[in-house]
C-alpha cells in the first residue's frame, strides 16, 4: 500500500512539472510574440497568423493557470482533511500503545459495537488469535491484533488462517497500525482474510470517535 502510494505520487508531481514547464513555455511564447511582434512579423498576412495564434496561446495558458490552482487547493483540502482524521482517529495515539494496550483498545471498540469480544492471552500462547468476536448474527470472528512499527509479514496471516480452524471461525481478520507487505495482500485474498490497514483502522476509528462524541452530552 505504501510502495504503491508513493508510485501514485511521483507520477502526479511528474504531470504537474510537465504542466508548469508548458505554461512556462506558453507564457514565453507569448511575450516573445508580443514584445517582438512587430520587428519579427513586419508583413500583414503573418501579423493576421500572429493575431490568430495569440487568443489560442492566452487561453491554453489560462487553462493550465486555472487547472494548476484548482489542484493546489484541492491538494491542500485534502492535507488538511487527511490531518483532521489523523487526529480524530486517535492513531497517533494507537502508534504508541504496546501490543496488550492495542489489543484492549480493539475489544472496547467491537464491544460499543455490539460483538461479543472473547480474549485470549496474547503473544505465543494465543495460537493466532489475539480477539475472538461473535458478531450480532453470531458469526464468529477471529482477530489478530498488530501494533507494530513496520509493515506486517506473512507469518501474520499462516497465524490468523490456522486460528480460523482451530477456534471454528466464519471469518479471520489481522487489523494492524500499520500496512501489509505484497505477499500478505496476495495470499490473504486468496484465503479470504480481510485485513485492516492503517488507513481503514483510521477510518473505521473516526466514525467511532465522532460518534462517541456525539453522544457524549
Amino acid at each position: 500500500m505504501g510502495g504503491m502510494n508513493l508510485k501514485i505520487r511521483k507520477k502526479r508531481r511528474q504531470q504537474q512539472s510537465s504542466l508548469i514547464l508548458l505554461f512556462l513555455f506558453l507564457v514565453f511564447a507569448i511575450v516573445m510574440i508580443r514584445v517582438g511582434g512587430a520587428e519579427a512579423f513586419p508583413d500583414p498576412p503573418i501579423r493576421t497568423i500572429q493575431e490568430a495564434i495569440l487568443p489560442g496561446l492566452y487561453g491554453g495558458a489560462a487553462a493550465i493557470a486555472i487547472f494548476l490552482l484548482v489542484r493546489s487547493i484541492k491538494a491542500i483540502l485534502k492535507r488538511r482533511a487527511a490531518r483532521m482524521r489523523y487526529r480524530y482517529s486517535g492513531i497517533g495515539m494507537i502508534d504508541k500503545m504496546t501490543g496488550t494496550q492495542f489489543e484492549e483498545y480493539l475489544s472496547v471498540y467491537f464491544r460499543d459495537l455490539g460483538y461479543t469480544v472473547h480474549s485470549h492471552s496474547g503473544g505465543k500462547g494465543d495460537k493466532g488469535a489475539d480477539r475472538i468476536l461473535t458478531a450480532p448474527d453470531g458469526k464468529r470472528i477471529c482477530v489478530q491484533a498488530k501494533c507494530w512499527n513496520k509493515n506486517v509479514t506473512f507469518e501474520a496471516v499462516q497465524q490468523v488462517h490456522t486460528a480460523k480452524s482451530l477456534y471454528n471461525c466464519d471469518s479471520a481478520w489481522i487489523i494492524t497500525n500499520r500496512y501489509f507487505t505484497k505477499q500478505v495482500k496476495e495470499t490473504a485474498a486468496q484465503l479470504g482474510i480481510e485485513l485492516w490497514d492503517r488507513q481503514k483502522l483510521m477510518s473505521h476509528m473516526h466514525v467511532y470517535r465522532k460518534q462517541k462524541a456525539q453522544k457524549t452530552p
